[in-house]
This record gives structure tokens, sequence and C-alpha cells, in this order.
């Protein structure tokens, strides 16, 4: 990964009580600005930390976020239509061979993602060398660590390779997608560990975790998110007894999300309220949702419209989307039911217990004594009752129905789409339910930054 000079100070407009800095990629630091503190004095001094640490959390939970889901996997997924006749959004709905390097979304989910992967190592590497509290430094180091597994996990869920560290002079080597999610699954543990050596100060909790939390402390909750990742990639890659483990270790009832305002706004809203560039999809964009689903209510609004230019049935936004401030989960509960059905599957476990974690999200309602996480409930009957097999292959296919419904734009549904659907291939026009591409093709500014960077695939 060719990384821009200026990734140090990747602090984000509005955070006004810790410093504003610039996002400036291709240029470099002007010494001569004195509002503009200097690489050096961001990594050199404790307050350059703390406000390096707060700015790379916006940065991920803003234009990170923004440019992985809804201009990126929700619609190579086909979670999201695209309603503008931009060429680059064109080129995204397509997909197939027609997904070019020069297209802006894709190199948008590579650079916005390697900036906080940037950031991240510069906190990691600079924290323990200024003057903060073990106890402060423990969360701060934490926290880049996540956020950096965060990052290359959205990476290794969209490329089919990837570096898993940034460098300066370009040269970083490319390692197959599983290697950046295992890499991830590392940081992640480090994370824990930086925790358990040293529990985190008040100040780090009130001044610099920027992650909102309920039912528990904020380190709880940063701990719970931190579980709900290790089991995220560690399942994706297989690692199913690690995967298991890491979702028992979830509290569903502790809740994290980001925050948002007017300076930092939602960026799933910007783009289909503010802009509508895009638009949330019938079904929510899958042929396996049921009729009678709850969670189609919960996330969209029904209206009689269709998509520009390629007139797909659209819907108006709800759920976490609805506004400029509408938090954001930084996970849903319901995942981890779902993953540890999937390893199950996987390991062999009997069937039956297969079904009794996916019947727990699918008989999930909002009447229940125990209201749903944010409220997203599917409100279905049991498995049993749907007159679908007790087989492998069609629970491998249910886990999938599960997971398009309560991860609806998670991040997770391309690569859900690759390891539980079926086959897509060399396609020029994939199917309207099926994800239009395997993989991204790697961007030009890459491709001519680093000599590293190998063919794209093909689909």
């Amino acid at each position: 990964m060719n990384r821009p000079r200026s990734v140090p100070n990747l602090l984000v407009l509005g955070i006004a009580a810790l410093g504003v800095l610039s996002v400036a990629v291709s240029c470099d630091l002007d010494p001569t600005n004195e509002n503009n503190p200097t690489e050096d004095q961001t990594l050199s001094t404790a307050q350059g930390i703390r406000t390096l640490t707060v700015g790379m959390q916006e940065l991920y939970a803003t234009d990170a976020l923004n440019a992985t889901i809804p201009r990126g996997v929700g619609i190579t997924s086909r979670e999201i239509a695209v309603n503008n006749t931009f060429s680059n959004l064109i080129e995204m709905e397509r997909g197939g061979t027609d997904l070019s390097t020069s297209n802006s979304n894709v190199e948008a989910i590579w650079s916005a993602n390697y900036r906080v992967v940037g950031a991240a190592e510069d906190i990691i590497e600079n924290a323990p060398q200024v003057n903060l509290s073990a106890s402060t430094e423990s969360g701060i180091v934490a926290t880049a660590r996540l956020f950096k597994a965060m990052a290359l996990g959205n990476i290794g869920l969209s490329f089919e390779q990837a570096p898993t560290t940034t460098r300066r002079d370009g040269t970083a080597e490319f390692v197959p997608n599983e290697q950046v999610l295992q890499e991830a699954v590392t940081l992640l543990n480090g994370a824990l560990s930086a925790l358990d050596d040293t529990a985190p100060s008040d100040e780090f909790s009130n001044s610099v975790l920027s992650i909102s939390v309920s039912g528990g402390t904020p380190v709880e909750g940063l701990r719970n998110v931190i579980h709900a990742y290790r089991a995220r990639f560690n399942g994706v890659i297989g690692n199913n007894t690690a995967a298991i483990t890491a979702a028992n270790q979830v509290d569903p009832a502790i809740t994290s999300t980001f925050s948002y305002d007017d300076q930092s706004q939602n960026p799933f809203w910007q783009e289909l309220v503010q802009s509508e560039d895009l638009a949330l999809r019938d079904s929510l964009g899958s042929n396996l949702t049921e009729p009678g689903d709850e969670r189609i209510e919960f996330f969209a609004d029904p209206v009689d419209e269709t998509s520009t230019p390629n007139g797909l049935p659209i819907e108006d936004p709800a759920g976490f989307y609805a506004t400029a401030s509408t938090p954001v989960p930084l996970f849903v509960p319901g995942e981890m039911p779902l993953i540890r059905a999937e390893a199950k599957l996987n390991s062999g476990a009997p069937l039956a217990q297969v079904v009794e974690e996916i019947d727990s999200v699918r008989t999930d309602a909002s009447g229940d004594d125990i209201p749903s996480p944010f409220g997203i409930a599917a409100g279905l009957p049991p498995y049993d009752e749907t007159g679908r097999p007790t087989t492998e292959a069609a629970l491998q296919t249910e886990i999938l129905r599960q997971r398009r419904a309560e991860l609806y734009l998670q991040g997770t549904s391309l690569a859900d789409s690759r390891r539980l659907g079926g086959e897509v291939s060399d396609r020029e026009d994939p199917g309207t339910f099926e994800r239009n591409r395997n993989f991204y093709p790697y961007p030009d500014q890459e491709q001519r930054n680093n000599p590293n960077t190998p063919p794209s695939p093909n689909f």
C-alpha cells in the first residue's frame, strides 16, 4: 500500500475540543502554517496522540464507512440501487467487466480504509513513546488495534489480495485476503491483551473513546466490539472453534454505536436522503427475503418508486439511515447466533443445534419480554414450520437468508454471498439479485505506485 505522507494528520473537521487538522491525501504538510501541526508534533505529544485517536475513529465512522458500504459493497451485493446517472455509480451497479480499475468508488474503498490503517499504525507505534499514563495508553492502543482490524477487515472482505500494513515507499507486499483477515484477528487479540494488561483510565473513556455504549461501561462496550469482530473474522476464514468462543463472549445487552451530528453526519443518510444518489432496494435486495419478515419494515419504508437509470424497485430509508444524526451500530447482536450456526454447520455439529441458533434469530419478535437490541426483530415462525428440509445445503442457504436481513448494510453481504451463496463467475450481466462481482479490481493509483500490485481478478 502506497501510504500518503499526510496520513498521520488524518483528523476530521469538527473535533473542536481536541483541535482540528485536515485530511489531505495528495498534499504534504505545510510547515509554515502555524495552525496546522506538523507530523512530528502530532506524534510526539500526548495531546497529539489523543487527538489522532479521536480523529481515526471519526474517519472510520464517516469516510471509510461511506466508501465501504453504501458506495461500495452495498451496491455490489445488490442491497442498494444506484439512483443517479454518474458513470462511476453506473459502473458499480453493472459490475462484472464493466467495473474499471479507474472507478473512483473502488479507489475510495481502498484509500479510505488504508488511511485508517495508517493512522492506527502511527498510534500503535508512538503512543508508548509519549507522556501518557499507562491506563490511558492501554485504551488508546487497544482502540487503534481494533480500528486497524476493522479497516483491514473491510479490505479483506472486498479484495482478493491486499497488504496488511502501509509503507511510505509504496512497496507493501500483497497477501491473500484470508491472511489479511487473520492479521485482523491477531490485532483484535492484541487489543484484548492491552485491555487485560492495564485497565483503561477514565480519561480514555471520557475523552478519547468515541464509541457510544449502552448497557455497560465504555470499556465493556469496547471489549464487546472486539469480541464481535473476532467472531466475525474467525468465522469468515473458517476458524470455527475460535468463532464460536468469541461469539459466546459477546454480551447482547451491551450495544455500541457511532454517533453523528450536523458536523459529522450519518454517511448512509448522506447517500440515501441528502443526495439521493442511492436508494434501498425492495426486499432488502435479496430474493431470499421472506414475506412477513418484520426486518423489512425496520430498515425501509415502502414506496412505489423505481431507480434511475436501471428501473429497480426501491424503498425509502428507515432504521439506522433516516436522519443525519441517527446512530449506526458497530455490529448487531443477532450476528452472533448466526456466526455460531455457520461454525457449527461447518464443524459437523448436530443439525438440530444449527437450527436452534437460526431460530433464535428467526423467531425474535418485537413484542418479546426482552426487546431485541436496536429493535431488529424478524418475527418469523421456527425453521421447521417453513417446510424446508433440514439438510446441510438447506441450512447454509437459511443462514445466508438470515444474515442478509439481520445484517443488512453491515458490510458483510458481499463476502456472505461468496461464502454461502451460489457460484457467480465471468458473467457480463449477473442477475438482479446476485452479486455483480466476486472481488474488486485493484485501483489504478495502487497499481501505478506499488510494483507489488497483482493483476486484478477477472470477476
